[in-house]
């Protein structure tokens, strides 16, 4: 999972990889853009599983990898499915590239706001001084919200409106 060449172009990936592994897989398939992704279902650990398909990132890798793809919690596998079974229940993801792609200038400058705005997430988001306000409110954001409340969707709507796109959203 880690050494394997990722293909060049789009590809799709079934896995149930080990839970101790979750982590370092989604870094792989949904941290860099440049790879090619074009959907995975995973079987992740409980836990994992809610933490990457919350609808409010808890921390800017996620913030980062759900503004690009369509994180959904799909099912609930009972432990009693494996054999032997671990001592928590897993569940079923479902990973998809978001329908309105981000340009890269947009990638770059999303990740850098990410990135500020995760350094301090109990404080009022400073996204507003790295992006016009005015921007913020297009992307359905209240510039003065934590970032505790920024939702993948507005993450991924601001990063569409930084590459010079239209979310559809007014």
């Amino acid at each position: 999972m880690r050494a394997i060449a990722l293909p060049r172009r789009k590809f799709l990936v079934v896995a149930s990889p080990p839970f101790s592994l979750t982590t370092a897989l989604c870094r792989r398939l949904l941290g860099d853009p440049a790879v090619p992704l074009d959907g995975a279902e995973l079987i992740a650990q409980w836990g994992a599983a809610r933490w990457l398909a919350a609808q409010r990132p808890r921390d800017a890798e996620t913030a980062w990898w759900s503004a690009r793809y369509e994180i959904h919690l799909a099912g609930v596998i009972n432990s009693a499915s494996f054999a032997p079974p671990p001592r928590v229940n897993a569940a079923w993801l479902s990973v998809r590239p978001r329908p309105v792609p981000i340009p890269a200038p947009g990638q770059r400058c999303l990740r850098a706001i990410v990135q500020a705005a995760y350094r301090r997430p109990a404080a009022r988001t400073d996204i507003a001084v790295a992006v016009r306000k005015r921007l913020l409110l297009r992307a359905g954001l209240d510039p003065a919200a934590p970032v505790a409340e920024v939702t993948a969707e507005q993450w991924h709507r601001l990063a569409v409106l930084l590459a010079g796109g239209t979310t559809g959203v007014s």
